[in-house]
């Protein structure tokens, strides 16, 4: 085994990983696209990610919206992205550096308390 050889796999690996999480991201479950496979035009739903990176890294599975079938795709294939499926906002506390959070809910909790600011 050499050494180099091994640690350029492993690097691979890794690089084949970071694209499916990437993926997975940017096109989450119940996306609609369009894409452009074989010529043709068609509207997918996301359904997935293959799960396969290591011969196949971010490959998606979608579902044809007019004819139900499965389609696998890439990221390159996407001509547009048609709709995105409502994806929450991040809870309040990562918005704030840690301990920042919890102790800006305490200043709005002694306020409501309080009666709230007035300002006439």
């Amino acid at each position: 085994m050499i050494r180099s050889v091994e640690a350029a796999k492993e690097h691979l690996s890794r690089a084949q990983q970071d694209l499916e999480a990437a993926t997975a991201a940017a096109y989450p479950k119940d996306t609609i696209v369009t894409v452009e496979l074989g010529g043709h035009m068609l509207q997918l739903k996301v359904t997935g990610i293959r799960g396969a990176y290591w011969t196949c890294p971010g490959q998606m599975v979608g579902v044809n919206t007019k004819t139900g079938k499965a389609r696998t795709f890439y990221d390159s294939d996407v001509i547009r992205i048609d709709h995105m499926p409502h994806t929450p906002e991040p809870p309040r506390e990562t918005l704030f550096k840690p301990g920042e959070g919890a102790a800006l809910l305490s200043l709005i909790a002694d306020s409501a308390q309080r009666g709230g600011d007035h300002h006439d």
